[in-house]
């Protein structure tokens, strides 16, 4: 669906979801099915009077799996004619799943210039910092979003057992 201003006939919302697969595989019994992307994407006038991306938000989804037969067979080396000693055969059918959520939010954009973009190095001495619980003070003086219930009562399951 399409949301347009009516002043200046610009997109202002898109929200979107398929209604075929994306990709759909099939082959020798391994199958790869992308079955889902719907989500929803914000623009917002800025102080240029143009429209930019305040807001972005897509759900995929995919399947896999694979169906084949699978026989193993053990052979004895040391007797003439039929060396087949013993045989395994079973039929193989699994299948996975994943969804995924991506978000982006805009607050605040800098326009830069080409020559500033070419003297952007990138810092390559930024390491993670490892946070076995939940720290509310970790993000004080930064503007972030407030984190969910879940996040909050995260603990790392190391920790735990210790």
């Amino acid at each position: 669906m399409l949301y347009i201003n009516s002043d200046d006939f610009a997109l202002i919302r898109m929200d979107f979801e398929n209604t075929e697969s994306l990709r759909d595989f099939k082959l020798l019994g391994v199958s790869v099915n992308e079955y889902l992307a719907k989500g929803s994407i914000l623009f917002d006038k800025g102080a240029d009077q143009k429209y930019h991306l305040r807001y972005y938000n897509i759900i995929k989804g995919i399947r896999g799996g694979f169906k084949r037969p699978l026989t193993i067979i053990e052979k004895n080396k040391h007797v003439k004619g039929r060396r087949k000693q013993n045989e395994l055969a079973l039929k193989v059918d699994a299948a996975f799943g994943n969804i995924n959520q991506y978000e982006l939010i805009v607050f605040d954009e800098d326009p830069i210039n080409s020559g500033q973009f070419e003297a952007f190095k990138e810092k390559t001495g930024v390491l993670p910092t490892y946070m076995p619980d939940y720290d509310p003070n970790f993000w004080k003086g930064h503007d972030i979003i407030e984190p969910n219930q879940a996040i909050k009562e995260f603990t790392s399951v190391t920790q735990s057992e210790n």
